[in-house]
């Protein structure tokens, strides 16, 4: 055997050798990224639950409950009723954006959380039609819309 030989035998080990260092480093790199997507969801889930679950958030909803209903016009609602009504379309529409957007476990929440997301809808889908007339509003509520969309499919 001669040197030459000898030294494309070396390469070909090296080459292998470095393959497989490649390869385990990818492994490694995607068992990494999946833990912190596991990471991340559980962090959305715990401060949409903070969110969701605050006093602030459940008073509200109990507002919308007790004041209107889905056939009280617009128009009779009152103060409270309409701060209500916003600051839990906001929260619906954060909610909305997190879940469609995949940054938290999507089927899990809606099919926890679905009739409370589609009663909120039901009530309040006057009011966000309401302000998406409005100058710099066009789209409030739309993440809400797909969100309450998506959990009356899983009523059905």
């Amino acid at each position: 055997m001669d040197w030459t030989t000898v030294w494309a035998m070396v390469g070909a080990i090296s080459t292998a050798i470095m393959a497989c260092v490649i390869l385990a480093t990818g492994i490694i790199a995607f068992m990494q990224l999946r833990a912190l997507r596991r990471q991340q969801a559980l962090v959305a889930f715990e401060r949409l639950m903070a969110e969701l679950g605050s006093e602030e958030a459940r008073r509200d909803r109990g507002l919308i409950h007790d004041k209107i209903a889905k056939t009280t016009p617009l128009s009779e609602w009152d103060e409270d009723v309409i701060n209500a009504a916003d600051r839990t379309a906001v929260r619906l529409d954060r909610t909305g954006f997190l879940l469609l957007n995949g940054l938290a476990h999507k089927e899990e929440i809606i099919g926890w959380l679905a009739e409370m997301i589609s009663s909120m809808w039901d009530n309040l889908e006057p009011y966000v039609l309401e302000c998406r007339k409005q100058e710099g509003r066009r789209n409030h509520g739309h993440y809400f819309e797909r969100l309450a969309r998506d959990a009356k499919k899983t009523l059905v």
